[in-house]
């Protein structure tokens, strides 16, 4: 693979490479091994030891001094595992409701402070949705948003939102806490989200929240839909009953049982 070393960050590749060798590794590693498998100084493995560590990347035991996986490390590692799961169990689901709906389909999931786009079925017609799997969801502006937010105790709600002002991205975003608190509200009540040209003009979407086996929701499953196709009510009629249908079959197969004490 060649490599542009103008655009190359060695010491962001360096830090990588410890941080890989201390996770592959059975057994906790002194700085004298890093130093030894990595072929870096002790200085260079202090200061990237120290930086890992406290990024929560890796860990030094404090009686042997020796570095292992981080806690951070881990819980990235286990949110990855967690969407590849829930990304081969929504697959088929999602795939069915789009052949049949012939609309674009979207399944973002819960990651630390963040929503993430982490499926997508696209469609065959002229009108598509701009939109890849990876890309950041804004959390106040769209239907897979509040359908996540919307189940989330009050103060992790905050956490992913802030308690000043949301970012305006158009004319129907809602900016103020408190009226996005009162929207939250009424999708608890009625199970399913709606975004009318909030995120993005003339994008029109409807979403679902999706059940880990704990009970918890984690993500939310969108339909997605350019607004010139169609009118709200419409939209609505159309569209509510399916997406929380898909959802719940999405959450029954992730292993929710609902009603059942976990």
């Amino acid at each position: 693979m060649v490599v542009n070393q103008r655009q190359f960050v060695q010491s962001l590749a360096r830090g990588f490479n410890v941080l890989t060798k201390v996770c592959e590794s059975e057994a906790a590693l002194s700085l004298s091994e890093l130093a030894k498998e990595s072929d870096l100084s002790i200085g260079a493995i202090q200061r990237l030891t120290y930086t890992l560590e406290k990024m929560g990347l890796v860990e030094r035991d404090p009686s042997t001094k020796r570095f292992r996986t981080g806690s951070r490390m881990i819980s990235l590692a286990l949110s990855i595992t967690r969407n590849l799961e829930i990304k081969k169990v929504a697959h088929p689901f999602m795939k069915a409701l789009s052949d049949e709906i012939g609309e674009v389909v979207g399944l973002g999931a819960l990651e630390g402070d963040h929503l993430i786009l982490v499926e997508i079925i696209h469609t065959q017609q002229l009108l598509n949705i701009n939109m890849n799997i990876g890309a950041v969801i804004h959390p106040h502006s769209t239907s897979t948003g509040k359908a996540i937010l919307a189940f989330l105790p009050e103060n992790r709600m905050e956490e992913i939102i802030g308690t000043k002002n949301l970012t305006k991205f158009t004319p129907n975003t809602i900016i103020s806490v408190s009226s996005f608190k009162k929207e939250l509200a009424q999708v608890r009540a009625r199970g399913f989200a709606t975004a009318f040209d909030e995120n993005v003009n003339g994008l029109t979407t409807i979403g679902a929240p999706v059940r880990n086996s704990d009970g918890d929701v984690t993500a939310a499953m969108t339909i997605m839909v350019p607004s010139m196709k169609i009118t709200k009510e419409k939209f609505v009629s159309a569209f509510k009953k399916r997406v929380v249908q898909t959802a719940d079959q999405i959450s029954l197969a992730m292993g929710y049982r609902k009603g059942v004490d976990q």
